[in-house]
């Protein structure tokens, strides 16, 4: 990773990517996010976390939260695909004493910000069971979200996660931002 560095004007994704990098780091990766890289990211991140976490029960809900992210990720990074230099992205798991702390930044249009911080501050005042019954609600209404998924993404982080969904939007230019998303998860 050391070689790899994407400026888009001032924007640097390697220095917020380096913002998550520590001793503490399980799992991390910075760089181009196709369907082939996809596949090899959640092959990697599969191993990483068999190699470092006791519990099978903990390793699954880690990699769901990160399937959902990638998938989150996948999502946006398409429809920003015009050149390529906006399907860059990062994910980091990162351990602390008392859970794992999981960080994932990606580019994404400008126009999608104010749905996604909608819905980001939605599930945050939700307890438990209220996001149960979205969750359901969101199911049975069916249909597709502007990242082209069923709406459930943030819903099923918040689930699974422990407190609340971070999140940052970081200009780039006049049509993009970069989104960093964060979440921890006891185990």
């Amino acid at each position: 990773m050391s070689d790899f560095s994407l400026m888009i004007g001032e924007f640097d994704i390697k220095e917020k990517y380096n913002r998550f990098f520590s001793e503490a780091t399980v799992y991390s990766y910075l760089g181009h996010l196709d369907k082939k890289q996809l596949d090899d990211v959640l092959i990697h991140l599969e191993k990483s976390l068999s190699d470092s976490l006791p519990s099978k029960i903990a390793i699954k809900k880690i990699y769901n939260i990160l399937v959902e992210s990638l998938q989150n990720i996948f999502g946006y990074l398409e429809g920003n695909n015009e050149n390529g230099n906006f399907l860059d992205a990062f994910v980091f798991v990162n351990k602390s004493d008392s859970c794992y702390h999981i960080a994932t930044g990606n580019f994404m249009m400008r126009k999608d910000v104010r749905s996604i911080k909608s819905r980001i501050e939605i599930v945050n005042s939700l307890d438990r069971d209220e996001l149960k019954d979205l969750y359901r609600g969101v199911l049975d209404i069916g249909g597709e979200s502007q990242g082209g998924g069923a709406g459930l993404g943030f819903i099923d982080m918040a689930k699974r996660s422990s407190g609340e969904l971070a999140s940052e939007f970081i200009d780039v230019d006049d049509e993009h931002v970069f989104f960093i998303l964060e979440l921890d998860v006891k185990i």
